[in-house]
């Protein structure tokens, strides 16, 4: 998902547009974030003010990427965020056998984990 946003993509202001052409070799149109951040490692920034602006346009960027993040898990179906347990799914053991068959164990497991975050984050905030 790093790779899908391109610098060239994203909106910056004019202060921050200026910045890039400071930068030797900077490819404007090609540079992801991951290519950004190594280009920040790479160069040597004694100017403050310059310094303080390629920090801005870091978050600007970071704040693309969680934004396609999240674009991108609303894409996805409510059971693969949060997995849940239905009654169809064990019909056949409730009906026929005591034990469940390693299909209902797995989607037992799956389902566990997010149960207890939600269980956690309950009692974390019901008091409010």
């Amino acid at each position: 998902m790093i790779e899908e946003i391109k610098i060239c993509d994203i909106p910056f202001d004019v202060t921050s547009l200026s910045q890039f052409f400071r930068i030797d070799h900077f490819d404007f149109m090609s540079l992801n974030y991951k290519g950004f951040i190594e280009l920040l490692n790479r160069i040597k920034v004694e100017d403050q003010a310059f310094n303080f602006q390629l920090n801005e346009i870091k978050k600007t960027i970071e704040i693309e990427l969680i934004k396609l993040f999240f674009k991108k898990l609303s894409s996805l179906s409510e059971q693969f965020i949060f997995p849940t347990l239905q009654y169809e799914d064990f019909k056949e053991s409730f009906d026929n056998r005591r034990y469940f068959n390693e299909h209902e164990a797995y989607l037992i497991h799956r389902a566990t984990p997010t149960m207890k975050i939600m269980k956690r984050f309950n009692e974390t905030h019901s008091n409010y």
